[in-house]
């Protein structure tokens, strides 16, 4: 587990009670800030209400009861908001993030807590809304959270990722743009997700488009261009073309896609630029470490060397270099040393050691040498007389 998981759930829980804390002193809790409703004249826009007109578009009730409401209105915890059949509201965190409440929308702050209806969070942070049933975690992201008459809950996410976990179960579904979640209520059956249909995000996107148009209207919270994570990779993007984890900073794509962060590799002594996820060796984010790193270490072995095995390092092997001791021993024996023999005026194959004469490398070289040596000397008794040659008779006359 990485360190940064590890602290995240208490780092979530301080947040959570920071912002109930927040609410408890007043001024640092959210805001009810603005209240919209359709221009009569003009359905593809809402209208900025004031104060004065609030009445029945917009209610705000602490402790059961109904407060007089007015623009800006400071909301603490514990408070319902409901909207009107026609009417949009938008409440404002201090750090900026903004909750639209759709029409005929009821929530309670603290956590935000959907009885019913329909709200927009476009959110820089953590973030959890809820409802009877499904909690929606979030973590800087656009998303629209739906709880129906009939109590089921859909969850469609624009940019960012949210993970949908229900209250009484163990399942856990996580969401990436373009993607639609729905639970059917009490949550018999894990649920799945799918892509959303066109048309559901095109119902969506009109419905944004018509509170962007409005007069004084909130502009959107999620940039339309920063880094998109995806497959692993972080890449510039629009948050419409993003098909994964879309962030306003390079940074903050790299912390959801922390393997495509660049660095280098070291592989067989070599040091290249690359990602974790593309590095088949030893992955470094520092240059200079790599290096230090990925300097080739010395082969170590034996050495033969005039007939002896000692242990060596390649590099300094200044004979044969064996990396298995055994194959070093066997191989280093000194071989017998093949040549000529001559021995009793013969030339013949032999070894040094097995040559009674005289040795010779050389054939040519033995057989010269043995030529010279003189022949063999015989010797007679001196009392054995020696045949004298006969001579030829003269011839008789008759």
């Amino acid at each position: 587990m990485k360190t940064t998981d590890r602290y995240r759930p208490v780092a979530l829980w301080y947040g959570l009670l920071l912002v109930v804390v927040c609410l408890a002193l007043y001024g640092c809790g959210p805001s009810l800030v603005r209240v919209m409703k359709e221009d009569p004249r003009d359905n593809t826009r809402y209208l900025r209400l004031s104060s004065a007109e609030l009445a029945g578009e917009a209610v705000v009730y602490r402790g059961g009861r109904r407060l007089p409401a007015s623009l800006p209105h400071q909301l603490q915890a514990g408070d319902v908001i409901e909207t009107g059949p026609d009417a949009v509201a938008v409440v404002r965190f201090p750090e900026g993030n903004e909750i639209i409440l759709d029409s005929n929308t009821r929530v309670r702050l603290g956590s935000f807590f959907v009885e019913f209806g329909r709200i927009l969070s476009r959110v820089r942070g953590f973030f959890e809304a809820e409802s009877e049933n499904v909690t929606a975690g979030v973590e800087g992201t656009e998303f629209v959270f739906d709880v129906r008459p009939d109590r089921s809950v859909a969850v469609t996410v624009l940019a960012g990722t949210v993970v949908c976990r229900p209250k009484t179960r163990s399942w856990q579904v996580r969401l990436n743009q373009g993607e639609f979640f729905y639970s059917q209520y009490p949550n018999l059956v894990d649920p799945g997700k799918r892509s959303a249909t066109p048309s559901e995000l095109d119902d969506i996107r009109r419905w944004i488009r018509k509170i962007e148009g409005s007069t004084g209207s909130p502009t959107p919270l999620v940039d339309r261009s920063g880094y998109c994570c995806s497959g692993g990779r972080v890449s510039r993007s629009t948050a419409e073309t993003c098909r994964g984890v879309f962030t306003t900073t390079e940074t903050e794509a790299y912390r959801y896609c922390p393997d495509a962060r660049p660095g280098y590799c070291c592989r067989d002594g070599k040091v290249t630029e690359t990602s974790r996820s593309q590095c088949s060796g030893s992955f470094f984010t520092d240059h200079d470490e790599a290096m230090r790193s990925c300097q080739p270490k010395p082969e170590s072995g034996y050495c033969c060397m005039s007939g002896k095995v000692f242990s060596s390092t390649r590099d300094n092997c200044r004979g044969k270099f064996f990396l298995d001791h055994d194959e070093a021993m066997r191989s280093c024996q000194p071989k017998p040393e093949s040549g000529f023999c001559c021995m009793s005026g013969k030339v013949f194959q032999s070894t040094r050691e097995n040559c009674k004469g005289k040795f010779f490398l050389d054939e040519a070289q033995a057989t010269n040498a043995c030529r010279s040596i003189a022949p063999e000397r015989r010797y007679f008794p001196r009392d054995v007389i020696r045949p004298q040659p006969t001579q030829p008779s003269e011839p008789v006359i008759r």
